[in-house]
């Protein structure tokens, strides 16, 4: 599934009649934005940086509003490294941070906040855990790489640095089904 499925098939989904996300996002940690609904803001300059360091210290976003594309929200709730929740009028933002990107949704009435969170929050599944750093499993070289691809009969694509998440058991490519078990991996 493409990063546009995601927006398309799972954040822009409509939870009950009427009730759907205003708009939606995944933009990388750097700022870079991997895939959008057609109606997501267009991101000003430093807005991400602000929202991933408000991440780990809420005190100067809370009291500074949270923005994205220009507009102003104000901090309301979140659980510091993972979620900032903002309100704008009627509508507002939850933002969730994973490994390495920011999954944002924005409502408007006539979905309420427990609904964008919802569906924000839901779609970190097991492809977005937060996986500690001794637990990552990085494939740097080719020859890493082929020595998965012929574990995985060549169903992963030839990259330079891919990462490769351990969730329980299965190793799942960061937004791939599960590619093999672990023991795999070791031969």
């Amino acid at each position: 599934m493409s990063w546009q499925q995601y927006i398309d098939e799972q954040l822009m989904y409509e939870v009950s009649p009427g009730h759907i996300l205003a708009s939606a996002a995944i933009v990388g940690l750097d700022g870079n934005v991997w895939a959008q609904s057609p109606s997501f803001p267009l991101l000003k300059d430093g807005e991400i940086d602000k929202i991933v360091k408000g991440m780990d210290d809420s005190s100067h976003i809370a009291s500074t509003g949270l923005f994205l594309g220009g507009e102003k929200y104000m901090v309301i709730q979140g659980e510091p490294g993972q979620v900032i929740r903002g309100k704008k009028g009627p509508g507002g933002t939850c933002i969730r941070k994973t490994i390495s990107a920011l999954i944002i949704g924005i409502y408007a009435e006539p979905t309420t906040p427990g609904e964008c969170n919802i569906l924000v929050e839901r779609l970190v599944g097991p492809w977005f855990s937060e996986i500690p750093e001794e637990q990552r499993i990085t494939a740097a070289s080719s020859q890493e790489m082929k020595r998965i691809q012929d574990c995985c009969h060549n169903r992963v694509s030839l990259l330079s640095n891919i990462w490769l998440c351990r969730v329980k058991d299965p190793v799942y490519l960061f937004h791939d089904e599960p590619l093999v078990d672990d023991h795999a991996l070791r031969r």
